[in-house]
């Protein structure tokens, strides 16, 4: 509470209208400059803030007639197409083809030696970066307000926006880990969200993933409500109870030795996640059931597998690693129970997903999960392992129990869809319009 003042000051619709862009016009659709670049994406849009950068995108680009949008979806020259690659998208200019600066070159492109850089960069690596990062930050705006963008979306909450001085800012905050844990966030973090701080005098609007994220923002960092729009994440169609769970249990068995019974969480492996939780509840359950822990390994996970074995555990745990798009379903559907005693979730996506695939839930009430849950899963205290063995056994004995929470599942997940989520933030779009100034209602 005590940041309250310094950033309500600071929010409102930008007034340097130099490079300012034209009201839409009524023959037009809304123009939405929709930046990328800021995921290293690889083959796949991953987890949490890459799948709603994603899947938001394929929502608002598969819809745009019926939203009366057009989308930019804008990338860097240096970053991988995939997933985005269905879509059309434009692509930012470098930084080295617009100042013939020397730029880093990825370790792929020259496997047999040290990246090449410049004198400045090797005798002050720090201050090399800011410059490179302001020039291109300069680059990247004039390029968007070239395209007569009516409003640039960025999609995240770490980092700097490209942001044309009179062109709407809109910025997605997906949670207040940085603020509210700070111990529990990289330098690398830490840094991005100190530059989401330094954006806030920029931007006129705010998507929040959930009620409980806007109430966040309003409460610890000062912003105004009427300068928030709530669009919670949706859940894709391909998540859904496997037609042929024999056939599934094979795959899942094949590519990353799983076999029921086990119970799954689905999450990067790092404190906040919260694991261990997980873990210990194993300790009161029956031996034959197995916890996988899927996902990549995350900030300070290194400290999971002695906890493991100190609990005499190892043939208890499974980490499969990071799990093929295409497997997801099929690995949420075969699990007994789906548990996330996360100590806190923006909105926690991985949820309504396992409810999608008909899989009971049990989850801390965190953040924004009781939010996303509603009546649809067993809420725990995140510490509790105990209580949230009891809840895994309940559902275990009693089928009627079991059935009542599958099928709250897959009717809450059903409520929860990208195309709402779409509409939903153009909606905020025009919100963003009209708070710096104008809307498309005004301007027909």
């Amino acid at each position: 509470m005590a940041d309250r003042g310094v950033y309500s000051c600071l929010v409102g619709p930008t007034t340097n209208t130099s490079e300012s862009a034209p009201m839409p016009s009524p023959s037009r659709p809304l123009r939405i400059a929709y930046p990328i670049n800021m995921m290293p994406w690889g083959d796949s849009p991953g987890a949490g803030i890459g799948r709603y950068l994603f899947e938001l995108a394929q929502a608002l680009y598969s819809n745009q007639r019926d939203l009366d949008i057009e989308l930019l979806l804008i990338r860097g020259n240096n970053e991988p197409a995939p997933p985005f690659q269905s879509m059309n998208s434009l692509e930012f200019p470098g930084l080295r083809e617009s100042f013939c600066l020397p730029a880093r070159k990825p370790a792929v492109a020259e496997p047999a030696g040290p990246a090449r850089t410049s004198h400045a960069e090797q005798q002050h690596p720090s201050r090399f970066a800011r410059i490179r990062n302001l020039l291109n930050h300069r680059i990247h705006s004039r390029f968007i307000s070239r395209q007569k963008a009516d409003l640039v979306h960025y999609g995240m909450h770490l980092g700097t926006p490209p942001a044309p001085r009179g062109i709407p800012l809109v910025i997605t905050v997906h949670d207040l880990v940085p603020h509210l844990y700070p111990a529990t966030i990289t330098d690398r973090t830490r840094r991005g969200w100190q530059e989401f701080l330094a954006a806030l005098p920029r931007a006129t609007h705010f998507f929040c993933v959930s009620e409980s994220v806007a109430h966040d923002l309003e409460t610890h960092l000062g912003l105004p409500r009427n300068r928030m729009t709530v669009t919670h994440h949706g859940v894709s169609p391909v998540y859904a109870p496997p037609a042929d769970r024999p056939q599934a249990l094979e795959r899942l068995h094949a590519r990353y030795q799983v076999r029921p019974p086990y119970l799954l969480l689905v999450s990067t492996i790092e404190p906040r996640k919260n694991q261990e939780t997980a873990i210990r509840a194993l300790l009161d359950l029956p031996e034959e059931l197995v916890l996988v822990l899927a996902g990549g390994a995350g900030w300070k996970s290194e400290g999971l597998p002695a906890l493991i074995s100190e609990l005499g555990l190892e043939k208890r745990v499974h980490f499969p690693g990071f799990i093929a798009e295409e497997d997801l379903p099929a690995l949420y559907g075969c699990a007994e129970t789906f548990v996330f005693p996360s100590h806190y979730e923006g909105f926690g996506l991985p949820l309504i997903e396992a409810m999608a695939c008909g899989t009971p839930v049990v989850c801390s009430r965190n953040g924004a999960l009781q939010e996303v849950a509603g009546d649809a899963a067993i809420l725990v205290d995140a510490s509790d392992a105990r209580g949230l063995a009891t809840a895994i056994r309940q559902l275990r004995e009693a089928p009627l129990l079991r059935e009542k929470y599958r099928s709250a599942g897959l009717r809450r997940s059903a409520t929860f869809t990208w195309r709402a989520a779409a509409e939903a933030t153009v909606r905020g779009y025009h919100r963003a319009l009209e708070a710096a100034g104008g809307s498309r209602t005004q301007s027909r």
